[in-house]
């Protein structure tokens, strides 16, 4: 009993130092996590009592899953700006893009509770005379958040004091380059049309749960979704043990990941663009 005690002290100690940290690393960012995170307890509680729907799903499931996607997003930047150098974050320019950064979020959730609670889609919306002139504008918000990828991965480079390891370090730069230039790319054929789906069913009746990807058609989200997400996934596969030689060609470990999950997301996208699904043996 004594040892399982002291065991999750332990742990307890340990969590709340890792939480500390955390907002000590880019504290703009971890508060904004922690904010768009708070907004998603009354997102649930509208998700199930208010009864209207859009494209077959709850007009709030749009705000509830950018909430989650944002916060992550935002939580990840966060975490890899403690391998920022430290002078640079004091700089002006710095503080001016972080700003212009909190602000663009706010502006983004704020439009996507605007159309829910009006029932109007906020995507593809050509029609509503607020939303159609807000559309393209939240485009190039959207542009702004994404180019934080870009921006961390620059000052990223640009750190020659780096506590991470080379390997680590160029996966996390490839993560983050990768998510900005697939992401703005897919995003802006996104913009170009009417809608996300190509072929199939139009509605997320029958999606996949949470996400909504179509199950009977081409989806566009689902390069998206990838996309976004290298930023996270190659970081994540620099955590894999490395033996032998390997261990002394990183730089050809990055290519070969980075590679690796560029064909990933280029496949989803052709496939999407085939107007089939992205696993068709869970086809509806």
């Amino acid at each position: 009993m004594t040892k399982n005690i002291l065991i999750t002290a332990d742990l307890s100690s340990k969590f709340a130092t890792e939480s500390a940290s955390f907002f000590k690393r880019e504290p703009k960012l971890a508060w904004l996590t922690v904010l768009v995170l708070c907004f998603i307890p009354p997102l649930l509680l509208l998700h199930y009592q208010d009864t209207r729907l859009l494209n077959g799903i709850s007009v709030w499931h749009k705000p509830l899953k950018f909430h989650l996607a944002i916060a992550v997003f935002c939580g990840t930047l966060a975490w890899y700006c403690a391998w920022i150098n430290r002078a640079v974050m004091s700089r002006w320019w710095y503080r001016l893009y972080i700003n212009g950064l909190v602000i663009a979020v706010v502006v983004e959730l704020a439009w996507l509770w605007f159309a829910a609670a009006l029932g109007e889609p906020s995507h593809f919306n050509r029609t509503h005379s607020i939303l159609a002139v807000a559309y393209p504008l939240m485009g190039i918000i959207a542009v702004y958040l994404t180019s934080a990828t870009l921006f961390v991965a620059v000052l990223l480079q640009a750190n020659k004091h780096s506590p991470l390891t080379r390997y680590c370090r160029s996966m996390t730069i490839s993560g983050l380059l990768i998510s900005f230039v697939f992401t703005v790319f897919i995003a802006s054929e996104l913009a170009s049309m009417d809608s996300h789906w190509i072929g199939g069913s139009q509605t997320d009746t029958n999606g996949f749960w949470l996400f909504g990807r179509s199950r009977d058609g081409g989806d566009l989200r689902v390069a998206h979704f990838f996309s976004l997400h290298a930023m996270q996934a190659l970081p994540l596969i620099a955590l894999l043990p490395v033996w032998g030689r390997a261990v002394t060609r990183s730089g050809w470990l990055t290519v070969f990941w980075s590679g690796c999950y560029a064909a990933l997301i280029l496949f989803t996208y052709f496939q999407a663009k085939r107007g089939l699904p992205f696993l068709p043996f869970l086809a509806a």
